[in-house]
Order: structure tokens, then C-alpha cells, then sequence
């Protein structure tokens, strides 16, 4: 089936969860200036990056610690990550002998907690009282859907 394909996914997820809290938490107005200038007409090259993503973990940690510890976690599995992504071994092998049912509860309970460390980026950027303590909230109700959070 499917489930290689939706699994390469993850790590765009990652990238992308921490790419949104680096750029509210930690990201310098220059480089966000940089990043956001348009492309010139016929230029293929990618615009500045920024820093590597152990760097804007570590960065997140300065005002993040919690989310920090968390994304290191998460950072840790990126080997795997991208052995889906390109073909690798992880993902030729579980396609041939099938994926653990252990493991793929593991990969949904890491992409639920990206999922709600995103929707508290948006929490933030929105500046919606209204909003204030909803992902919190939702981290309660929701528990059982997460990894055991790490200490």
C-alpha cells in the first residue's frame, strides 16, 4: 500500500514544525527579510535556508526548553526518516516483511505531537486571546494520542 509513502511524510512534517517554531521563537530579522525576498526572474537557486535543524532546536530550547527536549527526541529517529524519503532500507524492507503495528503507533503518537506543537505556533502567531491555553487544553483531552513526553 500506501503507509511508505505516508511515512516519508513525517519528516516533512518535522522539517516543517520546527522550520515555523525557529522562525516565531528564534529567527533573525535579517534573515526573515532574506527569506521572504522574491525570487528573481529566471533564478533556480534556493533562497538562505537558515541554520541546520539541530541548530534550530537548540535555538527553539533558549525559550522553548519543553518543545526543544521534544524535537531533539524526534530528531533523533531522522536516519529513519530518511530512509523512507529516499528508498532506503527501512522503507524496503517494511514494505517486503510489513510494518509493526508497535512502531506505526509510535510514528502516528510523533506526528499527533508535531501536529500540536504546530497548532500552538498558530496559537501564537494569531496573537487571539481567545485561543490562549486551547493546545494546552487539547494536550489534556488528547494524552493517550501522544509519546510519553520526555524529562
Amino acid at each position: 500500500g500506501l503507509t511508505g509513502t505516508a511515512l516519508s511524510l513525517i519528516r516533512l512534517q518535522f522539517e516543517a514544525v520546527v522550520r515555523a517554531a525557529w522562525v516565531l521563537h528564534a529567527a533573525k530579522e535579517d534573515w526573515l527579510e532574506k527569506f521572504s525576498a522574491p525570487v528573481p526572474e529566471g533564478e533556480l537557486s534556493e533562497p538562505q535556508m537558515g541554520p541546520p535543524i539541530p541548530a534550530m532546536i537548540d535555538a527553539i530550547g533558549a525559550v522553548a526548553g519543553p518543545a526543544a527536549t521534544e524535537l531533539k527526541r524526534l530528531h533523533g529517529t531522522v536516519k529513519v526518516m530518511h530512509s523512507f524519503v529516499h528508498g532506503g532500507v527501512h522503507l524496503v524492507v517494511h514494505a517486503l516483511r510489513g510494518y509493526p503495528a508497535g512502531k506505526l503507533t509510535s510514528v502516528l503518537q510523533n506526528r499527533n505531537l508535531l501536529s500540536l506543537m504546530l497548532a500552538n505556533v498558530i496559537v501564537i502567531v494569531s496573537q487571539d486571546p481567545g485561543l490562549r491555553g486551547s493546545v494546552g487544553r487539547l494536550s489534556g483531552l488528547h494524552a493517550a494520542c501522544m509519546p510519553p513526553l520526555q524529562r
